[in-house]
């Protein structure tokens, strides 16, 4: 098995798929070995959380109302987000009701732990997620990640002065009696870059000026 002096005599690959795994020491892990493999989409697309969620989710399952909400991240008091997005990997349908199919959307937002006003769509704003195969990438739609509906807000992100939670709305909507019970199929990945500033501690040393030559200042 090659190790990392290796290196330099494996082959060539140039292409990155987003399910290869690239090897990282996590830190912040009490597991017996820290080397862990993160899928290459995260770091070559820069992400740092992803969360999937499949039509069979134990939330959408026992709902039996049009719309779920399904918490999927704690923010602390400083955080910072710079970007969400999804990525419909099939598309949501109730395989009962065809008519459906143009009628699921996903929303993702903020539930705020203050009595600020929730923003359910404050990242992703209704994308269709429906099996009609129209849309199957959206980033930053949101008004709070995007404000002027022109541009991303990856320059200043938005920053948490009280805990607030991540949450996923999944709405299946139609002529009926539409319930995410009634899902049948569907799979989507939400990813978004979160910036914690106490990792940051000791990204780099205090005598450290250059991280890429190892250089000391």
């Amino acid at each position: 098995m090659p190790t990392l002096d290796d290196t330099t005599t494996l082959q060539q690959n140039a292409a990155v798929a987003a399910n290869d795994a690239l090897a990282i020491v996590n830190k912040g892990s009490v597991a017996s070995s820290q080397i862990e493999q993160v899928p290459a989409a995260l770091l070559t697309m820069g992400y740092t959380h992803a969360w999937r969620i499949d039509y069979d989710h134990p939330t959408l399952a026992a709902n039996t109302d049009a719309d779920a909400v399904i918490g999927l991240h704690t923010f602390g008091v400083g955080d910072v987000i710079t970007k969400c997005a999804a990525v419909v990997v099939t598309g949501f349908d109730d395989t009962a009701s065809p008519s459906v199919t143009t009628g699921v959307t996903l929303d993702v937002g903020i539930d705020y732990s203050d009595g600020t006003t929730d923003d359910p769509d404050a990242f992703i704003d209704a994308m269709a997620i429906g099996n009609n195969g129209s849309v199957i990438f959206r980033q930053n739609t949101g008004a709070a990640l995007n404000a002027d509906a022109t541009g991303e807000k990856l320059n200043t992100g938005l920053s948490f002065s009280v805990a607030a939670n991540l949450e996923a709305t999944i709405t299946a909507a139609g002529s009926g009696d539409y319930e995410t019970d009634h899902l049948g199929q569907g799979s989507v990945i939400i990813m978004a870059q979160i910036i914690v500033p106490s990792e940051f501690s000791e990204l780099v040393s205090a005598t450290t000026t250059d991280i890429t030559a190892g250089g000391a200042g």
